[in-house]
């Protein structure tokens, strides 16, 4: 690069205007056109189409136009947003561009971070210039990400199909409720597990299938009645939680052919 070129940090001032790091080794460049120190800080920023391997002198046109997005599902909208946190460090000030009055007029857009920006520079020029490769890769990506779901839930399948009473006798329940639920009713939801462990390996193979489902309804309504006294702490992550481990006794218990257990009774 032959400009030197000041590393910038904290919120920026209107008009600044940054070179971007892309993905691909070029740069990019966004302006900054207002910003906010109430509440929460933030500056509005929008992208530029520019890209290059050199900074660009700041009397170039092309600076002052506004990206706009056509890529996948986005229809001509501006690449325009309230920018939160501070300046990456490796954002690059190219030089002032002060904002016009039909600029400060715009559709503000929502709230982002930083990242939005050069990864829609990039994206948008590949879908203009290389979208054949962008949508190989997509695809690519998709399928792997699904043959790694897939791969998982095969391996949990296999872990749950050895489980044993004591394998569940030694489990920890709930590892990862740190910060919430509070300690007092993770014990409590702990216990609860334990106890119905107990109970239906004290049961035995020679139990009923009457007795043993039970002892799996009990076990949701001392949850249900847990969840009551305490302002219905059980939300989306408890509730998966629960159910999942509650599917690992009801297997051991030998219920796989009723899957929705928990369901029939739960009431969070």
């Amino acid at each position: 690069m032959t400009k030197k070129i000041t590393v910038i940090m904290g919120l920026p001032n209107p008009g600044d205007t940054f070179l971007m790091p892309l993905a691909d080794g070029r740069f990019g460049l966004c302006r900054v056109l207002d910003v906010r120190t109430q509440r929460i800080p933030s500056a509005l920023v929008v992208a530029s189409p520019w890209i290059g391997t050199e900074p660009p002198d700041l009397a170039d046109p092309v600076l002052r136009e506004h990206l706009i997005l056509t890529h996948h599902s986005w229809n001509k909208a501006t690449a325009i947003s309230w920018a939160i946190q501070k300046v990456p460090r490796d954002f690059r000030l190219l030089g002032t561009l002060k904002p016009t009055k039909d600029e400060l007029a715009l559709d503000k857009g929502g709230v982002s971070t930083w990242a939005y920006f050069p990864l829609q520079v990039l994206l948008q020029w590949r879908w203009d210039n290389d979208r054949d490769a962008l949508l190989g890769e997509e695809k690519m990506k998709k399928d792997l990400e699904r043959i790694e779901r897939e791969r998982n839930a095969i391996r949990e399948k296999e872990r749950i199909a050895r489980l044993t009473w004591d394998d569940l006798r030694s489990k920890q329940f709930f590892p990862t409720w740190k910060s919430y639920p509070s300690k007092k009713l993770t014990r409590a939801s702990e216990v609860i597990m334990q106890q119905t462990v107990e109970d239906l390996q004290k049961l035995g193979e020679s139990g009923s299938r009457t007795a043993k489902r039970n002892i799996l309804k009990e076990c949701i309504e001392r949850f249900n009645q847990l969840d009551g006294e305490n302002k219905h702490f059980i939300e989306t992550v408890e509730r998966e939680d629960i159910c999942n481990q509650f599917y690992e006794i009801a297997h051991v218990a030998g219920f796989d052919d009723e899957p929705n257990l928990a369901d029939e009774w739960r009431e969070w």
